[in-house]
Parts: structure tokens; C-alpha cells; sequence
């Protein structure tokens, strides 16, 4: 429903466009920004209750 919504809101001049893409060039930085990690533990590793939940 959300992206129906949306569509319906967009098509009627509701939505912000320079907004939306201002939002977007930030979001875009910010992945630029962050630095791959390596993940050093992988699920075989950890101990097989691990996953369970209580």
C-alpha cells in the first residue's frame, strides 16, 4: 500500500522532489564515507545454541 501511496502522492505534486533528491545525494555520501569491515566470525564458528532463542 505504502508504494501505492506514494505513486498516488507523486502523480498528484505532493511529493518534494528536490527534497527527495537532496535526501538521496546525502544517503549516497554517507555510504561513500563508510569503510568495508571484514567480518572475522562466521556462523560456523559460533556455538550451535547460539542461534537459538530462549
Amino acid at each position: 500500500m505504502k508504494i501505492m501511496d506514494y505513486q498516488r502522492e507523486m502523480s498528484v505534486g505532493l511529493i518534494d522532489q528536490f527534497a527527495e533528491k537532496k535526501v538521496r545525494e546525502q544517503l549516497k555520501n554517507v555510504q561513500w564515507m563508510l569503510k568495508p569491515v571484514s567480518v572475522k566470525k562466521t556462523l560456523r564458528s559460533l556455538p550451535a545454541t547460539a542461534g537459538r532463542r530462549l
